[in-house]
C-alpha cells in the first residue's frame, strides 16, 4: 500500500468514529444464551444460536463429551476435500426421525 492510500483509510476511520460508526469488538464473558454478559453488562443476546436453550442440556453435554472423545475436537476441512465421517448419516437419520421423514437412500 502507498503512504497515500494508508492516510485515506484512516481518515475515513476517523469519519467513521466521529461519527458514532466505529465497531469494536466486545467481550462475551458466559456461554451463549438468550442473556448474555457482554463487558460487564447483562444483555439480551439476538445473536445466539442457542435458541432452544439446549447448549447446556445434560444430554447435550453428555453426547458432545462422547464425540470428542471418539472422533477428536478438530473440524477438519471439507468433506469434499478429505472425505466425511461415518456420523454424517446418522445425524441425517437422526434430523429425519424428529420430523418423522425416512432419510433418503443414496
Amino acid at each position: 500500500m502507498t503512504p497515500e492510500s494508508i492516510a485515506d483509510l484512516e481518515r475515513g476511520l476517523e469519519a467513521l468514529a466521529a461519527a458514532g460508526l466505529k465497531r469494536s469488538r466486545r467481550t462475551l464473558e458466559t456461554a451463549q444464551g438468550a442473556r448474555v454478559i457482554v463487558d460487564g453488562r447483562e444483555v439480551v443476546s439476538f445473536a445466539s444460536n442457542d435458541y432452544l436453550g439446549l447448549a447446556r442440556h445434560p444430554d447435550v453435554v453428555a453426547a458432545v463429551r462422547d464425540g470428542v472423545l471418539r472422533w477428536g475436537a478438530g473440524a477438519g476441512a471439507s468433506h469434499l476435500v478429505c472425505a466425511k465421517l461415518r456420523t454424517r448419516r446418522s445425524r441425517r437419520s437422526l434430523a429425519r426421525s424428529c420430523v418423522r421423514r425416512p432419510a433418503p437412500r443414496r
